[in-house]
């Protein structure tokens, strides 16, 4: 007679879920083929109790759980046990599921999950991750905790308003918040780049990350305490507010090369990548110290976003005053290089152009500029391989601000296979253009090209290369220490 009473209870409970009405009373004929209103009537099975272990197949229920189930792919009426992976129907979970797995279900959550990727109806308690694709609500209840929201939907549908709200998220790393006119929810730490209505979430504390990724053959070091590791997704973080108030932004991170490798910079010591802004600063010992001043997000950059060249050193040779492939300039003056009339130029020739703000030419390339380039490249690589050090970079000097034509931009980028740094005086200022090794079947190449051609005299100086060629990664920066380059006359 007991067994007959259990019986019945499970199939009133497995009707409820499947049909989501109040519970009806069903007589028993076949149990694995009833049928009421055209649904199929899962097939109940006995209670597991503590210390027990089984699974819940698809189309069986049980009505309680006080051991452990394994695998539930049917339903469950009552969990007072441990649930290890949900892939089916749990009405009331009173103690532990490990896993809420896609498309299944917890009606109502009083105990906790440890994973949600599927869908908690009505969260009381405890939500300790809440991944991608997992929906937690608040129906009823207007009290409860997410851990880790990770990727997950968070729906706050309840109507129990309070500025002390027991609506808790611990850690918001991303995913959604939707929230009704009356519901509030506190977060204590926000990790994402989410920014929310105060009138609706407060968020106490808030974090951006900055991560640095292809530096395999670097060590990064983040200054402490102004980084902050996070064990949950292995990053690091700056705290940008604090107790409800606005941080002021600090940090920095150490870049140094690792044993057989070296770093150089292209000159650039200030930028703004994305999100970022940083200063740059070369140390004694070869490394290099990224000094933030601004973090809007969370931002990913590499080295080379940095404008830092992580490079292989090969047969290194310590020789006493040589160092980098630097080398005494070879200047490239107006001696070597040919005035013609402006009207004589053309994307395959070398020609003067018109300075259109003076009216007069200006100094345009030939043959001869172009072995004096071809001569410092010859001078620097024969230096490289006396200290068994590998030419990563190429410096060029020019004595003055001078306007290139196609032709040498095409010789520059096609013919010359390293990165170089132009440089350059202009207005009594020491610059330096800086052209990356790139495809130069990229399709903004040629687009920079054509752009030149069109240029008056179809020549552009080295600050209006920049402009045109900027997609490829060109970029001019002013030189203010002057220790390892040589003072232009």
């Amino acid at each position: 007679m007991k067994r007959e009473k259990k019986t019945n209870k499970s199939v009133v409970i497995a009707l409820g879920a499947l049909l989501f009405i109040a519970p009806i009373t069903v007589a028993m004929t076949t149990p694995a083929e009833a049928h009421a209103n055209g649904v199929t009537i899962p097939t109940p099975i006995p209670d597991i109790t503590d210390g027990e272990r089984g699974n819940v197949e698809e189309g069986q229920s049980l009505d309680t759980n006080a051991g452990t189930v394994g695998n539930n792919d049917g339903s469950i009426n009552t969990n007072n046990g441990t649930v290890e992976e949900n892939n089916g129907y749990i009405l009331t979970n009173n103690d532990h599921v490990e896993n809420n797995n896609e498309n299944s279900t917890i009606e109502n959550n009083r105990g906790t999950v440890r994973n949600n990727s599927g869908l908690i109806n009505d969260n009381y308690n405890v939500v300790e991750n809440n991944n991608q694709g997992g929906i937690v609500k608040f129906t009823s209840s207007g009290s409860g905790t997410i851990i880790n929201n990770d990727g997950g939907e968070v729906l706050d549908a309840s109507s129990f308003a309070s500025n002390s709200s027991d609506i808790i998220i611990n850690n918001f790393y991303s995913g959604t918040i939707t929230t009704n006119s009356d519901s509030y929810i506190r977060i204590i730490n926000n990790y994402s780049d989410n920014e929310f209505d105060p009138s609706k979430i407060k968020d106490t504390n808030k974090f951006h990350s900055l991560t640095i990724n292809d530096a395999n053959n670097a060590n990064i070091t983040y200054s402490r305490p102004e980084f902050i590791h996070n064990d949950h997704d292995d990053k690091e973080y700056v705290q940008v507010k604090k107790n409800g108030e606005a941080k002021p932004i600090s940090g920095t991170i150490t870049i140094s090369a690792k044993d057989g490798y070296k770093i150089t910079d292209d000159g650039v010591r200030m930028n703004e990548v994305g999100q970022l802004a940083y200063n740059l600063t070369r140390n004694t010992d070869g490394s290099y110290t990224v000094t933030l001043m601004n973090l809007n997000g969370n931002v990913t950059v590499t080295p080379a976003n940095l404008h830092l060249i992580i490079s292989a050193i090969e047969n290194q040779n310590n020789t006493p005053g040589i160092t980098g492939g630097s080398t005494t300039p070879i200047t490239i003056t107006k001696a070597n290089i040919a005035e013609a009339p402006a009207n004589n130029s053309s994307s395959n020739n070398a020609s003067a152009s018109s300075n259109s703000d003076q009216g007069i030419a200006t100094p345009n390339f030939t043959q001869d500029a172009i072995n004096s380039i071809q001569a410092q490249a010859q001078t620097q690589a024969s230096l490289a391989e006396q200290t068994g050090t590998p030419l990563q970079i190429l410096d060029i000097y020019f004595d003055k601000k001078i306007d290139l034509n196609p032709m040498l931009i095409r010789y520059l980028c096609e013919q010359v296979s390293l990165p170089k740094r132009c440089h350059f005086n202009y207005n009594d200022q020491h610059y330096v253009l800086f052209i990356p090794a790139f495809d130069i079947s990229a399709p903004a190449y040629q687009d920079g090209l054509d752009m030149l051609d069109k240029e008056p005299a179809k020549t552009a100086g080295f600050l209006r290369i920049e402009q045109l060629f900027k997609p490829l990664g060109f970029a001019t920066n002013i030189i203010e220490d002057e220790e390892t380059v040589a003072v232009l006359q």
